[in-house]
């Protein structure tokens, strides 16, 4: 994540906390977040992802993003190389 979404993240942390608490129906900040990452996703990317690509990019997304609100930091790109490698271990 670029470091100014990163600051603002953290910044804004309570309050996002506080969004993650708050289940209307069947909307949660989660499915709002993946849905607005599918409408951007594809005007971001070169190739529109087929459907199994955008359910990875997305739960990624998400998933780092609730990693950085729960952990206030992020690991470096080499961690995240390294936990990449050990789940496609997994699915092979």
């Amino acid at each position: 994540m670029a470091p100014d979404i990163k600051n603002l993240l953290i910044k804004q942390r309570e309050k996002i906390l506080a969004l993650r608490s708050i289940q209307l129906d069947s909307k949660d900040l989660s499915s709002e977040i993946k849905r607005v990452l599918r409408n951007n996703l594809v005007s971001m990317l070169e190739e529109k992802p087929d459907k199994f690509e955008m359910s990875l990019l997305t739960s990624l997304i998400l998933g780092s993003f609730n990693y950085l609100i729960d952990e206030q930091e992020l690991p470096d790109t080499s961690q995240i190389q390294h936990a990449i490698t050990g789940i496609l271990c997994l699915i092979s």
